[in-house]
């Protein structure tokens, strides 16, 4: 079977519009008008009628500016239909007059518009508008020709980096105040740092901590942990990274010294001291004769019982052995005096009985 393939203009939302014409002048013209806030390019565009009488378009129409183009012979005078197209053959606007149109065909002299410029109110103008503004398209912007960028050279890396995360303790909990040296030298930076190793570098501002390449001993410190450290031997094109982990340290036990035993100190022994034993004077020997008397017997009695007792005649017998062994002690002396004392009494008592006799 035969296919028959229709193709139909594309009708877009007009920005530029067909605003006024007149179709029974000589020349023949049609006003468009631009709504738009910008001037635009009208190469390309075109207006044609129903029978596809064409009149192509040139130059620009300005913001919110008209244009008015004519020919001669153009259009019908008993009614046609006006198109207007872009360069992309996108059908803007158009606009039928005569018995099928929206608008009545205007007469000689007289002119069919949009009341006002710009709204579908079309009405029959018997003093025609027609206006055609100058617009000028602006020169294009000429784009710089681009210098040719040289390609620079690589340099060979001279440089070793290293970067000292934030540190942290035991139980991850980050750390500040923590000090940076190099080589045992303090370097008034603390972690979470960047150090350059390279010839001529230095990682303190003061230029007083030297960072060239080669071996180094890198140390953390901080009051109350540990410290941190590695040795590092940098070339040029090193890059390492390390996370420091500090550990508490412990707290410093003082020995307490061991109470001392105490040792009780030994009771002192007295030692008893000797009782002198009393030196006595020998008795002398009674005759019988005086033994027999009875105050002979008496005082001999007396001198017995003192003599054996070691006591004085006139203590009670009743006093406790301590008491007696106290008088002891304190007895000797008065013997001493009492034996020559007894003595001499019975040689006076034995010459008294001679001379009674």
């Amino acid at each position: 079977g035969i296919v028959f393939v229709f193709s139909f203009p594309k009708i877009v939302f007009a920005q530029v519009v067909i605003n006024e014409f007149s179709s029974n002048s000589n020349p023949e013209w049609v006003e468009i008008y631009n709504q738009t806030g910008e001037t635009v390019d009208l190469s390309g565009w075109k207006i044609i009628d129903a029978s596809d009488t064409t009149l192509s378009l040139d130059g620009c129409i300005s913001s919110l500016g008209f244009r008015s183009f004519e020919k001669n012979s153009w259009l019908n005078n008993s009614g046609d239909t006006i198109y207007l197209k872009d360069n992309q053959d996108n059908i803007l606007d158009q606009i039928a007059y005569g018995p099928d149109g929206i608008i009545g065909i205007p007469l000689d002299g007289k002119s069919a518009g949009r009341d006002p410029d710009g709204v579908s109110n079309w009405v029959i103008f018997d003093s025609p508008t027609k206006k055609d503004d100058v617009c000028v398209l602006p020169s294009p912007t000429s784009s710089p020709t681009p210098l040719p960028t040289s390609t620079p050279t690589l340099e060979p890396v001279t440089k070793a980096i290293y970067k000292i995360n934030k540190a942290e303790d035991g139980n991850g909990n980050p750390l500040s105040s923590v000090k940076i040296y190099i080589d045992n030298n303090y370097t008034h930076h603390e972690d979470d740092e960047i150090l350059t190793f390279c010839t001529g570098c230095y990682c303190d501002n003061d230029k007083n901590v030297p960072c060239g390449l080669g071996e180094h001993i890198i140390k953390l410190e901080r009051e109350g942990y540990s410290d941190w450290s590695e040795s590092k031997n940098f070339s040029a094109g090193n890059d390492f990274e390390v996370n420091p982990i500090l550990s508490e340290n412990s707290p410093t036990v003082t020995d307490i010294p061991a109470t001392p035993t105490l040792t009780s100190a030994p009771t002192p022994t007295s030692t008893p001291k000797p009782t002198p034993t009393p030196k006595l004077s020998p008795i002398p020997t009674l005759s019988n004769d005086l033994l027999a008397s009875e105050g002979a017997e008496e005082i001999l009695g007396a001198q017995t019982a003192s003599d054996g007792l070691g006591i004085d005649l006139n203590q009670p017998a009743s006093e406790s052995s301590e008491n007696q062994e106290s008088k002891k002690k304190f007895n000797f002396w008065p013997l001493v005096f009492i034996v020559p004392g007894l003595g001499m009494i019975s040689f006076s008592v034995l010459l008294l009985r001679k001379q009674k006799i």
